[in-house]
């Protein structure tokens, strides 16, 4: 009776994302997300910001795109985008994507059209060639058994290659970040206590300059070398991204005046309780060529000049590519979270389980 309901009630189908379409997937995504966890706190909210950060590259796919529209009313009431990555494994290359931002606006969650939406965008990358995807699951949520009640409907493999379960998180206003996300009060005397930022003292890293893009990029191919899964973006795209509002990148030097490392996050709103502030997700750390000394001088800049951006503060679900040491002597701290990190193989990949580290950006 559900599927004949939706059928007869819902048009899901993949679409283009353009100027046109834009508006309607940018309200679905702020309606679904200002409503999770509500009673909880520490939701993301979209921005205009945030929404061009993620799916408005000229370098992307603009057909990776699934949505949902009810009858009645010839409204969009669910989106779902994917994001390609180059999957780097073994020797090989794979042509991959990350299902993003997954969303259905409440008064339509209980018809399965997040099952039908990451049915319809496995199916459709499928069509265009894509070999496999990799997502994001929070265990506690319907998220991940909505991923494996997929896989098992379309006869693909669930593979479990990581689990996290901690974020790394900076924050440097706890009274403000209070406001948004339920904190126990020793977690709030705890965190006061690393709220402060210590002085910057090298002179080898400053803020990001347009020019300085082909460099930054040249350092991604460390993340080959120095993990068992690397998922690297196009460089016209990634070069794009790095000069967006809204995002803070900050460089290292070297003696010679050559960049050998840099840290990169994007503004989101961090909201719960009727309260949002703007936070930064942490999305590239490349510390690889850079000693301890120098890379928390790196991390304090990061922290500093993402402070002097507005941000209450920084985050990143810790994936296990990057020395966490320059991070706790810049006053991050880790934060108890879980996440479930899986891939989605839509040809034979022979993948080594658990995979102990692997690159990949957010954005």
């Amino acid at each position: 009776m559900k599927d004949n309901f939706i059928e007869d009630n819902y048009i899901i189908e993949q679409f283009t994302l353009d100027k046109e379409t834009e508006n309607d997937a940018l309200k679905v995504v702020k309606k679904a997300f200002v409503n999770v966890y509500s009673d909880e706190g520490g939701t993301t909210e979209f921005t205009n910001t945030m929404f061009n950060i993620l799916f408005n590259s000229p370098y992307i796919p603009r057909n990776l795109f699934v949505r949902v529209i009810y009858k009645p009313t010839g409204d969009m009431v669910g989106f779902l985008g994917g994001i390609p990555r180059e999957l780097y494994y073994k020797g090989d290359v794979y042509k991959t994507a990350f299902p993003s931002f997954l969303s259905v606006v409440p008064e339509h969650r209980e018809n399965k059209l997040a099952f039908k939406m990451a049915a319809k965008l496995i199916e459709t990358g499928k069509s265009m060639g894509y070999e496999g995807g990799i997502a994001f699951f929070e265990p506690e949520e319907h998220g991940i058994s909505t991923g494996q009640a997929i896989a098992r409907e379309i006869g693909i493999p669930f593979i479990t290659i990581h689990e996290i379960n901690k974020f790394l998180i900076r924050i440097f206003n706890v009274n403000e970040a209070a406001k948004v996300t339920k904190l126990k009060w020793y977690e709030k005397q705890g965190l006061k206590f690393f709220q402060n930022i210590k002085k910057v003292k090298s002179n080898r890293v400053r803020k990001f300059k347009t020019s300085d893009g082909e460099a930054i990029y040249s350092l991604l191919e460390d993340f080959k070398e120095h993990n068992q899964m690397t998922f690297l973006r196009d460089k016209e795209d990634f070069l794009w991204y790095l000069q967006q509002d809204g995002v803070n990148c900050v460089v290292h030097e070297n003696s010679k005046g050559e960049i050998d490392g840099f840290c990169t996050a994007f503004e989101f709103l961090l909201s719960g309780f009727g309260n949002s502030i703007k936070f930064g997700w942490i999305d590239v750390v490349h510390t690889y060529r850079i000693d301890l000394q120098e890379s928390v001088e790196l991390i304090k800049f990061f922290a500093l000049t993402s402070k002097e951006m507005g941000w209450g503060g920084l985050q990143t679900p810790f994936i296990p590519y990057f020395d966490t040491k320059p991070f706790k002597k810049a006053n991050f701290v880790f934060f108890p979270k879980d996440l479930i990190v899986a891939m989605f193989p839509l040809k034979k990949i022979d993948i080594d389980v658990p995979v102990s580290s692997f690159y990949f950006d957010w954005r």
